[in-house]
């Protein structure tokens, strides 16, 4: 959970070179991104995010972080990592907008 007024709020930090963050903010909209934690244009992601009730494919490439936020719901479902860093993880994170916006999920490191 993320209180109101939140931004960037750490939801998890991977060993792959990635951070998983979350926003909560007073529009009200919450938020969730996955970032490289050295900031460097390293990202590597494929998969899909969803905004309210609509479903995106993303692949991103080259970049310090992918995010998608919304004013009820959030999530990003799929691979990635810091291409400098280490292997691919499987990241599932979902946010619902709230005081406090509430946020669940699941990481799968590769073997």
């Amino acid at each position: 959970m993320l209180p109101q007024g939140t931004s960037g709020g750490t939801l998890a930090t991977l060993a792959n070179g990635l951070t998983v963050t979350g926003d909560c903010i007073s529009l009200p909209a919450v938020g969730v991104a996955v970032k490289t934690s050295s900031k460097s244009e390293t990202l590597e992601l494929f998969g899909h995010r969803v905004n309210g009730t609509e479903t995106f494919f993303v692949e991103d490439f080259n970049a310090t972080g992918y995010g998608v936020s919304d004013k009820s719901n959030v999530g990003l479902e799929g691979i990635a990592r810091d291409a400098n860093v280490g292997k691919f993880a499987h990241i599932v994170v979902s946010g619902r907008v709230g005081s406090p916006c509430t946020y669940w999920g699941m990481i799968i490191p590769s073997g």
